[in-house]
């Protein structure tokens, strides 16, 4: 079943950001997904993490941490 975990905006380095966290069905495993999206003028920068079910575990923090330290220059 697919689920969403968390929809929110977020400060990620004194930047607002939209952050997406939900796990879909693929067609023979299920994905986790991470979505962090921040804009400026008339540009718009979007970053994704994926991981397979059978991996989230040993990948998840990892992901949370890599997310945390992302800078957008202007």
């Amino acid at each position: 079943q697919d689920a969403l975990h968390r929809a929110l905006t977020t400060a990620v380095n004194n930047r607002q950001w939209f952050q997406m966290d939900f796990t879909v069905q693929a067609r023979d495993t299920r994905i986790r997904n991470i979505m962090y999206g921040t804009s400026s003028g008339e540009r718009a920068a979007l970053v994704s993490f994926n991981v397979t079910q059978d991996r989230e575990e040993q990948w998840i923090e990892t992901a949370k941490v890599m997310m945390s330290s992302m800078r957008a220059i202007d």
